[in-house]
C-alpha cells in the first residue's frame, strides 16, 4: 500500500523488429524474458509471448515462419490489431 509503482515493476520487454527472425526471437523468450514487443509499420505495438509462438508452430507445423511479417500470414490464428481498429 505504502510502496512506489517503480519498487514492483520488473525489467521492460526487449524491442524486436518485424523482420526480427522467428529463431532469434524463441531464444529470446525465456523464464526471465516472458515475451518481447514489436512495434508494426502503423505504429501498434504488439506482445509476443511463447504462447504465440507455439500457436504459429502447431499452424504451420509444414513452414516455419522466418520472421513476424511471415507469421503474420501464415496464421490466422496470431491476431494482430492496428491501432485504428481498436475504436
Amino acid at each position: 500500500k505504502d510502496s512506489h509503482v517503480a519498487d514492483c515493476m520488473s525489467d521492460p520487454f526487449p524491442f524486436v523488429l518485424p523482420t526480427t527472425r522467428i529463431d532469434l526471437i524463441s531464444k529470446m523468450i525465456n523464464k526471465d524474458c516472458p515475451a518481447v514487443m514489436m512495434q508494426d509499420s502503423d505504429g501498434g505495438l504488439h506482445i509476443i509471448t511463447k504462447s504465440d509462438l507455439i500457436a504459429v508452430w502447431l499452424v504451420n507445423r509444414h513452414r516455419w515462419p522466418q520472421n513476424i511479417q511471415e507469421m503474420r500470414t501464415l496464421s490466422a490464428h496470431f491476431l494482430f490489431i492496428a491501432p485504428d481498429e481498436t475504436k
